[in-house]
């Protein structure tokens, strides 16, 4: 859990720096991800991670969403042989 908390960390670092938006982050299963690749960018196939602007003139905080899947991450970091720090 020690990424999560450096990536939750590197957000609120990154929030200060940008007036105070805001990012949403979800960590999101293969069937999830699949869906939203598919629905949103018409790819029928997992991803490591998506992102998604937001409409300023909707949500003016909200600089957009990013959709991470956690276990397709690790089987490309095994089959890329990298190694986890």
């Amino acid at each position: 859990m020690e990424s999560i908390q450096t990536l939750c960390e590197l957000n609120a670092n990154f929030e200060e720096v940008i007036n105070c938006k805001s990012i949403n982050i979800s960590f999101v299963s293969q069937q999830e991800i699949k869906e939203l690749n598919r629905r949103f960018l018409k790819q029928n196939k997992t991803t490591n991670v998506l992102s998604f602007p937001s409409d300023p003139q909707c949500y003016e905080d909200l600089l957009g969403e990013i959709a991470i899947c956690p276990s397709v991450i690790k089987e490309e970091s095994i089959v890329q042989g990298k190694k986890r720090t």
